[in-house]
């Protein structure tokens, strides 16, 4: 990254939000490997002349010269690198996009490095579409996601006595953010129950990445059971629901051709 603090500066960032500002411009979040999370303004990018429309797409990955300004920076000028064309037209595809950009953005702080989850995002939405389902994928990106800022998913052993979980239905512990057994239930008022396939697929996961995940046919039980468990681990974690979690249920509710 080339970088001068006095006025301009270059950075190679993905966008994973934006929206509409005055008549003509975009206010647009930026996630970069070496600064973070960017809020950015892009003056003039709505209108039909605009040569930077396709690098300020959702999930664009971009090279883009910046300004420094009093509220919030500008963009100049954009190079785009690349763009996840495989999303386009695919609600299943475009729904699980969103979530992992919005997860990222809440999970990043500004001005700090992100080398691996950066790389994380572009792999992951790159690997959108190109296995018969892409639960491994979001499953996957939201396991290494919360591993890289410091809340690693423990699913060996119980987080208040520690001891080895066994193959048996174990608890999610919304209080204590962690995998509880049996015994230990009790201590968390709010739990979750994880079934032993659900398990056995996250320790997967955890253990060896998407790739691997993607070698196991998941059916539509444990599809949502795992959507289920991740989601309330997430909620946990950020103390909030995700907007594009709930978008997601909401799709599915109203379109029945929609897939898991």
């Amino acid at each position: 990254m080339a970088l001068d603090r006095e006025r301009n500066y270059r950075v190679e960032a993905v966008v994973i939000g934006r929206r509409d500002f005055r008549e003509a411009d975009r206010i647009v979040t930026l996630f970069s490997r070496e600064l973070g999370k960017l809020m950015v303004i892009a003056k003039g990018s709505r209108k039909p002349t605009a040569r930077s429309g396709p690098a300020l797409e959702y999930f664009a990955r971009a090279r883009y010269m910046l300004a420094r300004g009093r509220d919030l920076d500008v963009v100049t000028s954009a190079e785009l690198l690349e763009r996840p064309e495989q999303l386009g037209g695919n609600l299943t595809r475009l729904a699980y996009a969103s979530h992992m950009a919005e997860l990222t953005g809440r999970l990043a702080q500004e001005g700090q490095e992100y080398p691996a989850l950066y790389d994380l995002l572009i792999r992951s939405l790159r690997a959108l579409g190109r296995s018969p389902d892409d639960i491994a994928t979001v499953r996957g990106f939201e396991m290494a996601a919360l591993a890289q800022v410091g809340y690693q998913l423990d699913l060996w052993h119980c987080v208040q006595c520690r001891s080895v979980l066994q193959a048996a239905v174990n608890y999610l512990g919304l209080r204590t953010g962690g995998i509880l057994c049996t015994s230990c239930r009790p201590s968390d008022g709010q739990t979750v129950a994880m079934s032993v396939n659900a398990q056995k697929y996250l320790r997967l996961l955890g253990r060896s990445g998407q790739e691997a995940g993607r070698q196991i046919a998941v059916n539509d039980a444990l599809a949502m059971e795992l959507e289920r468990v991740m989601a309330s681990y997430v909620a946990s974690v950020l103390e909030r629901d995700l907007t594009s979690l709930r978008v997601l249920r909401e799709i599915r509710e109203s379109s029945p051709e929609f897939a898991v």
